[in-house]
């Protein structure tokens, strides 16, 4: 999976930002980058997969599904999973909904919590469709 100079950035920038605490994880990803992955014992792929690959590549946005570039990966992780445009889309969303006045439906009671979160995500969906981005 680390074999283009892209993801060999990506590790630099994971060892050179602290993300990775221990030390044998940063060994292997220091033998990865200066020796490539085929260098790496099927144990050591396997720590590699479970300690790196899975929780620091996203390979979708888990919105909108778009796949990161490696120069945008730790933005995602950054932002659980989400690319840059949807999160901030949701940030902005939930910026506006926190503004705005409070809502009743037609019983006249509140409207709940997850009621809020459901209505911010179709609108999220709405605007994301009407951009072309499914």
């Amino acid at each position: 999976m680390f074999v283009t100079a892209e993801s060999k950035e990506f590790l630099k920038h994971l060892l050179c930002s602290g993300y990775l605490q221990q030390e044998c994880f940063r060994i292997l990803v220091s033998q990865i980058i200066d020796c490539g992955e085929d260098t790496l014992t099927p144990q050591q792929r396997s720590v590699v997969f479970w300690q790196v690959e899975r929780r620091f590549v996203t390979l979708k946005c888990a919105c909108c599904g778009y796949q990161p570039d490696w120069i945008d990966m730790l933005e995602a992780y950054e932002h659980d999973g989400l690319c840059t445009t949807c999160y901030f889309q949701i940030k902005r969303a939930e910026s506006l909904a926190d503004q705005a006045e409070p809502v009743e439906d037609s019983s006249s009671k509140p409207i709940s919590e997850s009621a809020k979160v459901t209505r911010l995500h179709r609108w999220f969906a709405d605007d994301r469709d009407m951009r072309g981005r499914n």
